[in-house]
């Protein structure tokens, strides 16, 4: 008989295939933006769903209800990741002390230097995500492999801030100029058609060019009357996700010893030179979709992007890191601010009928597509 390797051995190696198969697990219900090619443009279109309340029928919890009500539209989240492995970040997901990001803050506490203040932002301090779920219409303009499905995705920067903006405007424009305001995610007195325009920029996704499609206010289905269609409209919001279970529990005792071991990088002077091992956010991150998808254009590009962290645009200059109080932070000082939501009555914009994505869109809102 062959000599065959110790037990211990043989478990080192196995925790380490099953660690890196983990990393190209991919969740079927996320969808990530493809990556665009050079002069590729890439259009979706999808509604944003309202944020679940509590007793909503939604897939994730054992019992298939929301547990409480969503204070925003999103789920904020976010993560440290080490050797690419991802650590969610309790001071994101729960407002709770992070050891790795409080070590970040009292490192920056006593240094006004905002190059010093960057970089320690950018190793120690989770990055935050916004996760929600949506709706892809149904309509030509569309792939084939997400027409009519629910899914989640993690929005992009630039996506988050055209939302944030749209919940900020009190001014609907006119019937022949009409604009995005107020809440776009009412499913029966109306809401918007958010286009996702994806293009290449370096080396990195650019959403510049995404942006609501003001005069394709209205409810999220209609029926052949151009009443909100009930019914569907129900079926479409049972199949939202309840978002804190698409992501890991808080792991505090992983956290305390990856915190642990940066500062002794710290403090032996080290710390700079480990910055690929052990990072707040990755610089890069690659793309990806779905498993299972039907073969199309989407999901060919997609199938050859395999990442843990979520599609995302060139990596920005951490803002709020720098701005961190001088006397020792609390773990929410660098949360993000809730936009103010103001009740208003919108007025309904005429849609323009030379616009052929307005066009798609009214005919895919019909009952019977």
């Amino acid at each position: 008989m062959a000599k065959m390797e110790s037990r211990s051995e043989m478990l080192k190696k196995l925790r380490a295939r099953m660690a890196e198969r983990a990393k190209g697990r991919k969740d079927p219900d996320e969808f990530r933006p493809p990556k665009a090619k050079d002069g590729e443009k890439l259009e979706f279109l999808y509604r944003v769903l309202p944020p679940l309340e509590e007793g909503d029928t939604c897939k994730g919890p054992p019992n298939g209800v929301a547990e409480k009500t969503m204070d925003l539209w999103y789920y904020e989240n976010g993560g440290h990741f080490v050797n690419n492995t991802k650590i969610e970040c309790p001071r994101i997901h729960d407002k709770e002390e992070c050891q790795v990001c409080q070590l970040g803050f009292d490192l920056m506490e006593d240094n006004d230097d905002k190059e010093f203040r960057r970089s320690i932002a950018r190793k120690y301090l989770a990055r935050s995500f916004y996760a929600v779920n949506i709706y892809f219409l149904n309509v030509d303009k569309n792939p084939e492999s997400v027409r009519g499905k629910v899914m989640w995705m993690n929005l992009p920067k630039t996506v988050c801030d055209r939302m944030d903006e749209c919940v900020n405007n009190d001014n609907v424009g006119d019937a022949q100029d009409p604009k995005a305001a107020g809440i776009f995610f009412h499913p029966t007195e109306g809401g918007y058609t958010f286009k996702l325009v994806v293009e290449k920029q370096g080396e990195y996704n650019n959403y510049e060019r995404s942006d609501f499609l003001a005069a394709s206010y209205g409810p999220l289905v209609r029926d052949s009357k151009g009443q909100p269609a009930m019914e569907k409209i129900q079926e479409i919001l049972d199949r939202r996700f309840w978002l804190p279970t698409k992501f890991q529990p808080r792991d505090s005792k992983k956290l305390e010893e990856v915190a642990k071991k940066m500062l002794d990088r710290e403090e032996s002077g080290g710390g700079e030179g480990e910055s690929e091992e052990i990072e707040a956010s990755p610089t890069k991150a690659p793309t990806t979709k779905p498993q299972a998808a039907p073969k199309t254009k989407v999901t060919e590009t997609v199938s050859e992007e395999v990442s843990e962290p979520p599609a995302e645009e060139a990596p920005a200059t951490p803002a709020k890191a720098t701005a961190a109080p001088k006397a020792k932070p609390k773990v929410t000082s660098t949360t993000k601010k809730e936009p103010m939501v103001e009740e208003e009555k919108a007025a309904e914009p005429q849609a323009d009928e030379n616009d052929p994505d307005v066009q798609s869109i009214l005919k895919g809102l019909q009952e019977d597509q």
